[in-house]
């Protein structure tokens, strides 16, 4: 990393140094500097690590948007509002160095650089690099797909019953952060408080009624293969308005790609209990033993599984009977055996 004299307005107090950074920071020259983890707009493209360095290149993109002021605390530069500083459960985004060994970690609502259209996602959590130099990202994941919800009823019915599955423990995940980020601080503390309560998640608000949301998930950036892959079993906690909180065998593929952007969901139970989900825009495909799925959306008229806007932007639905997608994606990651 290369050292910057970052430019600023403002009075310091030499008693409690906090440096206010702007957006974007800046450099004395002018040139625009880089934070936490930035991401390149065009092929190839690639994820790089950074903590007011020069920008790569004035079109790459952050990925973890931050704002307050740069404190030197225990041992650490921390970029942050004061808030988040003192209360790390606190909304915001924090993101942090250790100088003497370039250990660079952050924490809060994540811009992934990917464009699905019609379909909205958001990620909750934090960044770290580990040993190996992989980008690891732990937390929760919202994607907002329009499906008839008779279809994620009928998941989210099948899914306790599989052998693997088993209650999650949201107290293990960072589900109320999340919801905290997504929802604000008053309506997600509501919920937090109907799910400690009575164990279930009553009156999902209408912004995350068409919202399929995972917790507990790891992923990894793929450098070689260009996407965000999950690394072990994560938690399905809601589709749609149905709470499900299971802990089951899964995975996820975020890919970007230079044509179409895409994702593929993988939920196991054992060889005749799946689903699959696979999405290039503006396409999600559904493959699954389960008959009944399949009918279902079989018997939605086309038209009904279709969205548009203004734009020209579009959204549609359907199935294969096919299970080719599922075979190979479990030759590929091995993790299902």
């Amino acid at each position: 990393m290369q050292r910057s004299w970052i430019a600023f307005e403002g009075d310091i107090n030499p008693n409690s140094i906090a440096i206010p950074i702007t957006d974007p920071p800046l450099d004395t020259d002018g040139d625009q500097l880089a934070y936490g983890l930035m991401a390149s707009s065009r092929p190839p493209f690639t994820v790089y690590s950074a903590f007011l360095d020069p920008q790569g290149d004035a079109s790459d993109l952050n990925l973890l948007q931050g704002e307050g002021a740069l404190r030197y605390v225990d041992e650490r530069y921390v970029f942050s509002t004061l808030e988040k500083l003192e209360n790390p459960s606190a909304s915001g985004t924090q993101i942090d160095i250790r100088p003497s060994t370039c250990d660079l970690k952050g924490s809060g609502r994540f811009s992934l650089p990917l464009n699905f259209q019609l379909v909205d996602q958001s990620f909750v959590g934090t960044f770290e690099i580990n040993a190996r130099g992989d980008y690891v990202f732990k937390g929760s994941y919202r994607l907002d797909i329009s499906l008839d919800q008779g279809l994620y009823d009928r998941m989210a019915l099948q899914i306790p019953s599989w052998e693997p599955a088993e209650p999650a423990n949201i107290i293990e995940t960072n589900y109320e952060q999340a919801l905290q980020e997504w929802l604000g601080a008053k309506t997600s503390q509501k919920l937090i408080n109907d799910l400690a309560l009575t164990g279930e998640l009553k009156n999902i608000p209408k912004s995350m009624r068409q919202s399929l949301v995972l917790t507990g998930l790891e992923m990894i950036w793929d450098s070689d293969l260009e996407e965000f892959t999950s690394t072990s079993e994560f938690v399905i906690a809601s589709m749609g308005d149905a709470p499900v909180f299971q802990k089951i065998p899964a995975k996820l593929i975020l890919r970007r790609s230079r044509s179409k952007d895409s994702f593929t969901i993988y939920l196991h139970g054992d060889e005749e209990n799946w689903y699959l989900l696979k999405y290039a825009k503006p396409e999600l495909q559904c493959s699954s033993p389960d008959k009944v799925l399949l009918s279902q959306i079989a018997d939605i008229k086309p038209k009904k599984r279709e969205q548009k806007n203004k734009a020209g932007e579009r959204f549609t639905y359907g199935f294969v009977n096919s299970y080719r997608w599922r075979n190979n994606l479990v030759d590929d990651y091995r993790d299902f055996d």
